[in-house]
C-alpha cells in the first residue's frame, strides 16, 4: 500500500493534498508544499477545488457571505470572515463597492478570479 501511494504522489512530487499547494518531494517525503492555492478564496480539499467568495468558510456561497461583506462594508471585521475579496489574492485592504459586486458575482455561479 506504502509503495502504490509513493508511486502514485510523491514519484510526481505531490503529497496527495490539494489545499497545501504543489509539493517538492525528494528522498522519500514531500518537505515543501507552496502555500495556499486558493488565496481570497476557501479550499476544499474533498474535490480539489477552490471557492471564490465563501467568507465564512462554511463551504458555500449563500445569504450569509453576502451579509458578511455588507457587514464588513460598514463595518470593518463585523462579521467572522473576510469580506475583502477583490481584487483576487487576498484583496486590497479595503471594503468597497468592488467586493459587494464580487460577492455578488459568486453568489451567481461566478467563482472565477
Amino acid at each position: 500500500m506504502r509503495e502504490v501511494f509513493w508511486r502514485e504522489h510523491m514519484s510526481t512530487n505531490d503529497d496527495g493534498l490539494f489545499c497545501n499547494g504543489t509539493d517538492t518531494c525528494a528522498g522519500g517525503s514531500c518537505i515543501v508544499d507552496s502555500g495556499d492555492p486558493c488565496p481570497g478564496g476557501s479550499c476544499n480539499e474533498i474535490t480539489d477545488a477552490c471557492l471564490y467568495g465563501d467568507v465564512t468558510g462554511d463551504g458555500v456561497v449563500d445569504l450569509n457571505d453576502i451579509l458578511c461583506v455588507l457587514d464588513d462594508f460598514g463595518n470593518p471585521n463585523a462579521c467572522t470572515g473576510d469580506g475583502d475579496i477583490f481584487p483576487c489574492g487576498g484583496g486590497d485592504g479595503t471594503i468597497d463597492l468592488n467586493d459587494i459586486l464580487a460577492i455578488l458575482d459568486a453568489f451567481g455561479g461566478n467563482f472565477a478570479c
